[in-house]
């Protein structure tokens, strides 16, 4: 039961308090409607149904950079940074990039923004710092990024994207210190400049 409370966002002391007073019947109308509010019509409600706080829409993007039809285009947010293939790396770079439909590939670091991983945000103008411009391009079996600062660096799986299957997208190498890294959508894509070298 306190578990309950505690899940459904009632602060545990409370609904004690309540129950102290003898007037824990007084708690029980607000965890009805909480629980009333968690079920729709046909039962639990169903995750794909929402839109998240960017409308983008939960489960929507599980087909994002699959094929041509459904291409990467969005800013997107480094989640979880790679070391070595498969070994999750701390602390994050707080690093974007963005996608757009007319082929052109943006990338930077939000200065000031966490370094932990759960930076989610639009990052501002200004802030954007140590900025990329390169070109994003269907190459007839996958997506794939290209930024001539990082051309000479010889890494056979540079620019390779990645679809996780679930909305996110793996990046290779998109910096070049690390195997890859995986990004969430964060916006759809911008107007104007994305960020200025």
């Amino acid at each position: 039961m306190w578990g309950t409370s505690m899940s459904a966002g009632i602060h545990p002391h409370s609904v004690r308090s309540f129950g102290r007073q003898g007037c824990f019947a007084c708690t029980l109308p607000v965890l009805l409607a909480i629980g009333l509010a968690t079920v729709g019509c046909e039962g639990a409600v169903d995750s794909d149904d929402l839109d998240d706080e960017n409308g983008l829409g939960a489960g929507a993007d599980s087909l994002v950079g699959t094929s041509e039809d459904n291409p990467p285009w969005g800013q997107w947010t480094l989640a979880i940074q790679y070391g070595r293939v498969g070994e999750v790396v701390e602390p994050t770079i707080p690093l974007q990039v963005e996608f757009r439909e007319d082929g052109t590939a943006y990338s930077w670091v939000c200065a000031g923004a966490p370094n932990d991983g759960s930076f989610d945000a639009v990052c501002d103008d200004v802030a954007r710092a140590a900025c990329l411009v390169g070109t994003i391009r269907w190459d007839g079996e996958a997506w794939r990024f290209a930024f001539p600062e990082l051309e000479n660096l010889e890494i056979p799986d540079l620019g390779d994207i990645t679809p996780d299957g679930e909305g996110g997208l793996l990046l290779s190498y998109i910096n070049p210190s690390y195997s890859g890294a995986l990004f969430e959508r964060t916006a759809e894509a911008g107007q104007g400049a994305g960020c200025t070298p």
